[in-house]
């Protein structure tokens, strides 16, 4: 940016900001030494940070500085650090207001550390902001694109501690935006994504997110066409589903290693999910890199589940690569459409319910997994196939350590279960303790290369010829994830 030194050496002779000005021609050439040597400091520091913004279009032909402490919106100057703006907004509106701004000619706003009450950041086509380490977003901040078509991005280390019922981040319009934090935690959901149109594309990555779900009983939630990659590298944490996705027709991957719901309750045990997704008009594709955890201890009733995939007949395309604890939830509850698939690469276990209960007419795979079903006073199966669902079972282990109950229990004669290179294990000796069991007299079954320790009921057939399945007592399943 040797653009803003220049500024200043202009400026300085008249104006100088690091010592008083001499009458003496030689103070005067030292005094002006001096300044510029320490603005020099000064800029490389602030030059680094904006050239490591990734994928900025540096240099920007204009910046405005925004500075919580020593700023001024009557005297905001843009391109003169020592004339910095008071707030974002007035910053924004300065940048937004220069001729020539393109999409190769992008104004930045640069935002000084410090604490922001109530700012309000409006996204605006070719400005972007940079959140220098200690930029704090406090009381209600607003962040949006007011349903307008921008290209715009927030760069940098921000941090936002909301309060309300607010959510900080709303993005409506049909836009291209990179949005970086370092941490959000939000009194109410963290973002809302609701684009109608599919011409967006949105990156938002981060460290860590919290939210108490007040006011919406989510943590964040994806609607409309919008398509979205989202990082967050620690955890994201709700009381109420974590992730939502409704109306849902774009593509979402979600990348977290940590996706949990914590202790707590606003609204009900129905809302107790860690992903919730819903409604028979979504079509859209969603894939989760991490686990969906419910660490919450406490059972609220109703039908919350770490992956609950129902409501209205979705029909989304959904892969898990990850593990899914339901804690003292089910691990996954989906009735989903016939053009719905479900693919889970990963663990699913509950100790309270059913692992698995795979419902409606669309498609389920899953494949490397063991799924556990661990509490012995459990009066269920483990997994549970229902409707016409066709359900696929590659390499997995299955346990069901509740006391005399079956691994598999088929609810319809018309779904379809295959296993495929699996092992499972039922406790218990009485007479429903079994590898496999209908409630329905029968049951579509297939099974290839595949051990339980128990027989499987008698009005079950392996429709394979000749049959995959070994009954072997001695089956060994592990209890581990």
């Amino acid at each position: 940016m040797p653009w803003i030194i220049d500024k200043i050496k202009d400026l300085l002779p008249n104006r100088p900001f690091g010592k008083t000005a001499k009458d003496n021609r030689v103070a005067r050439l030292i005094d002006l030494e001096y300044v510029v040597s320490s603005a020099n400091e000064v800029f490389s520091q602030i030059e680094t940070a904006i050239n490591a913004i990734p994928g900025s279009p540096v240099p920007y032909s204009n910046v405005c500085f925004v500075d919580r402490v020593n700023g001024n919106d009557g005297t905001g100057v843009i391109n003169i650090l020592d004339r910095p703006f008071l707030t974002i907004s007035a910053a924004r509106t300065a940048a937004a207001a220069l001729t020539g701004i393109s999409s190769t000619n992008r104004a930045l706003v640069y935002i000084r550390r410090g604490e922001y009450s109530n700012p309000i950041l409006t996204l605006t086509n070719n400005v972007d902001f940079y959140c220098e380490p200690g930029v704090v977003f406090t009381g209600t901040p607003l962040i949006r694109d007011n349903g307008v078509a921008v290209n715009s991005s927030v760069y940098g280390s921000l941090r936002i501690n909301s309060g309300g019922s607010t959510m900080p981040l709303v993005l409506t319009g049909a836009s291209t935006v990179t949005f970086e934090f370092d941490s959000i935690i939000s009194n109410a959901a963290a973002f809302e994504l609701n684009i109608a149109s599919a011409s967006n594309r949105i990156t938002i990555t981060g460290n860590y997110v919290y939210s108490n779900t007040l006011g919406q009983g989510f943590g964040c939630t994806v609607r409309g066409a919008t398509n979205a990659v989202v990082t967050v590298r620690n955890a994201f944490e709700a009381i109420h589903s974590v992730i939502r996705t409704r109306f849902f027709t774009g593509n979402l991957t979600f990348n977290c290693p940590n996706i949990r719901l914590v202790a707590g309750n606003i609204y009900g045990g129905n809302l107790k999910d860690v992903l919730y997704i819903s409604d028979s008009s979504s079509t859209g594709n969603i894939t989760i890199n991490g686990d969906l955890i419910n660490s919450d201890p406490v059972f609220y009733g109703g039908v919350g589940t770490a992956l609950k995939y129902r409501d209205g007949i979705p029909n989304n395309k959904v892969r898990i690569n990850g593990n899914i604890i339901g804690g003292v939830t089910k691990g996954t509850d989906a009735q989903i459409g016939a053009n719905a698939e479900l693919q889970i690469t990963g663990n699913v276990s509950s100790n309270n319910s059913y692992a698995v209960w795979a419902y409606g007419s669309g498609k389920f795979l899953f494949k490397n997994s063991v799924i556990r079903a661990t509490n012995a006073a459990h009066t269920a199966s483990a997994i549970a196939v229902n409707g016409t669902a066709e359900v696929f079972f590659k390499d997995c282990y299955m346990l069901n350590l509740a006391t005399d109950q079956a691994v598999i229990e088929i609810n319809s004669a018309t779904s379809k279960l295959v296993l495929d290179g699996c092992q499972g294990r039922a406790s218990g000796t009485g007479v429903g303790s079994l590898s496999i069991t209908t409630t329905v007299g029968g049951g579509l079954l297939y099974v290839n290369n595949s051990r339980f320790n128990k027989i499987i009921n008698a009005a079950l057939t392996d429709q394979y010829v000749p049959s995959g399945l070994i009954i072997d007592p001695n089956t060994q399943v592990p209890n581990i994830f």
